[in-house]
């Protein structure tokens, strides 16, 4: 298992895996490092808290990639004042993270991928354990999980990505 030691030298991270896969375990403890954690569950629970899982998957996922956009967009912003950022979120699809990588680039800093695997059954057992309390706590079904993993783009050979199973 990667150290967080290894992160710690990014100036900004990218979570990476599919829900219950642990990414906002390890962006927590970058958080306490100085990390800012930027987290789309955040604006969406302090949005719609418990009726967004009401919502239709298609309402979801527009307001959820809105959310993502949102954070995106302040990220120039907090790397020209010198901040350290952890972007906690799925960031499932490559165009997603190819548009940081160049935002990073762009500022002449670095930026690193932290992938996270874990077995379904880990996965299953994670989201089954969740409490519906907060933007970190979301319920997730079967069937978004079954949605998650169909769509989810895994890191390429040539993304900067380090690989992270917290199914351990």
């Amino acid at each position: 298992m990667t150290s967080i030691d290894t992160l710690l030298s990014y100036p900004v991270v990218m979570m990476c895996g599919v829900s219950g896969a642990g990414k906002t375990f390890i962006a927590r403890q970058l958080e306490a490092e100085g990390y800012e954690r930027l987290s789309p569950d955040r604006i969406v629970w302090n949005r719609y808290g418990h009726a967004y899982a009401e919502l239709s998957p298609a309402e979801r996922h527009d307001i959820y990639m809105a959310a993502i956009d949102s954070l995106t967009a302040r990220l120039p912003e907090l790397i020209a004042s010198g901040r350290r950022v952890v972007i906690d979120c799925s960031m499932c699809k490559r165009r997603r993270r190819d548009a940081v990588a160049s935002i990073c680039a762009t500022a002449g800093i670095s930026s690193v991928i932290a992938y996270l695997t874990a077995p379904r059954e880990v996965l299953e057992r994670r989201l089954s354990e969740r409490g519906d309390t907060g933007p970190d706590d979301q319920t997730v079904s079967q069937t978004d999980l079954n949605r998650f993993l169909a769509g989810f783009e895994a890191p390429m050979p040539d993304e900067h990505f380090i690989t992270v199973n917290s199914g351990l």
